[in-house]
């Protein structure tokens, strides 16, 4: 049994890398790839829009309360009009909870839970003051 000089060994390792590197090479170009949306300039809009929303949200003064039975959202006074509330699950979207309801005179609003929402949620409140749309994200745990 003959040894291979270690000139040898060394060169058939640097062809088996280069092998295997252009076959992964061959491989990644049979593969669909799709990085730029149809949509992507509209898509871009509606990402900015909603980022903005956020902002103005967050910087509005909304407070979330849990309190018996239900939440309690606290709005700045210029708000009125409808409030959307989407209680999601991390763990279990299935779960995942919609309620509206109206601005009361005080500028809060009161949604009523049922008891079999314990847990931890992530509250994302959505209203629209002087036509422009705002979102309040939170996490709320539910006793």
């Amino acid at each position: 049994m003959s040894r291979f000089h270690w000139g040898w060994r060394i060169g058939l390792v640097y062809t088996a890398f280069a092998l295997s590197t252009l076959g992964f090479v061959a491989f990644a170009m049979t593969q669909r790839v799709d990085l730029v949306r149809d949509d992507y300039y509209q898509e871009s809009l509606r990402t900015t829009a909603a980022q903005a929303a956020l902002q103005r949200g967050r910087a509005s003064g909304v407070t979330l309360r849990v309190e018996d039975g239900g939440l309690c959202v606290a709005m700045p006074q210029s708000s009125s009009g409808k409030v959307h509330v989407h209680l999601y699950r991390p763990d279990n979207p299935a779960r995942d909870q919609h309620l509206s309801g109206e601005i009361q005179s005080d500028g809060t609003v009161s949604l009523p839970l049922s008891r079999d929402m314990r847990g931890n949620w992530r509250a994302i409140i959505s209203w629209t003051r002087d036509g422009e749309a705002m979102t309040y994200e939170q996490s709320v745990m539910l006793p």
